[in-house]
């Protein structure tokens, strides 16, 4: 039976995790700006959700917990793959494939390890499986120049849910969970990073340190030139 503490941190774990991909999307909907968010993150987030949906079902104890979050997400990342495609200056039907492809493979990955080992091994691999969903996130945000329309809310709640879905798995020994929080953990934290390296106002710092420069080498000029041009005139008068 699950403890008072259990439920309350499952309870958080779903809220955000349902609302972890909310900001992203709202971004995506309100700027219509989808510079440096991955499609294959996108796309294959939806074939590994459904896949988390039917573990939920199907490896039964404490693992019903993730089948709300799961539906969820899964909406908001058909949100997201839907915004990507509209508003994109690429092909839609480049955009098209970069989704479906992804997808697919979210969702034949974790075939063989349910074969072999039933829901206990799915679920290990969909929480390994995860560090490959995000990786292309991680690389978009270490190769792109403009990061603007990455949304920094989603991946602070990332962190935060990974954390209390790890709280959670201890309970009823989930192994599955427990990867999938590590994972999230980590790869969340990259994510974090980069976009903390590579902020607006740290770049915005740099380019105002440069420009003041050869400011501060010019600024005194005028004043010489205009003494020069009175001593210049006094002498012209004294001259006369």
């Amino acid at each position: 039976m699950e403890t008072a503490f259990q439920i309350i941190v499952v309870a958080l774990a779903n809220v955000l995790g349902g609302a972890v991909a909310i900001p992203q999307a709202a971004r995506l909907v309100r700027h219509r700006n989808v510079a440096g968010v991955s499609a294959f993150w996108a796309g294959s987030s939806i074939g590994l959700n459904a896949w988390w949906i039917a573990y939920g079902i199907g490896a039964g104890d404490g693992s019903w917990a993730i089948i709300p979050v799961g539906v969820i997400s899964t909406i908001s990342y058909l949100l997201i793959s839907s915004s990507l495609v509209r508003f994109t200056n690429r092909p839609r039907s480049a955009v098209l494939a970069s989704l479906a492809m992804p997808a697919a493979i979210g969702a034949v990955l974790p075939i063989p390890a349910f074969l072999i080992g039933g829901w206990p091994a799915t679920g290990v691999a969909l929480g390994s499986i995860y560090g490959l969903q995000l990786l292309p996130a991680v690389l978009a945000v270490y190769r792109a120049h403009d990061l603007s329309g990455v949304s920094v809310s989603t991946w602070i709640m990332a962190w935060s849910e990974a954390l209390l879905w790890g709280l959670y798995g201890f309970g009823p020994r989930d192994a599955g969970i427990l990867t999938f929080a590590t994972t999230g953990m980590v790869m969340s934290s990259t994510v974090l990073v980069g976009l903390f390296i590579k902020r607006p106002d740290a770049k915005s710092r740099s380019d105002r340190d440069r420009m003041e420069e050869p400011l501060e080498a010019v600024g005194p000029k005028p004043i010489r030139s205009r003494q020069e041009s009175a001593s210049r005139s006094d002498v012209t008068c004294q001259h006369r």
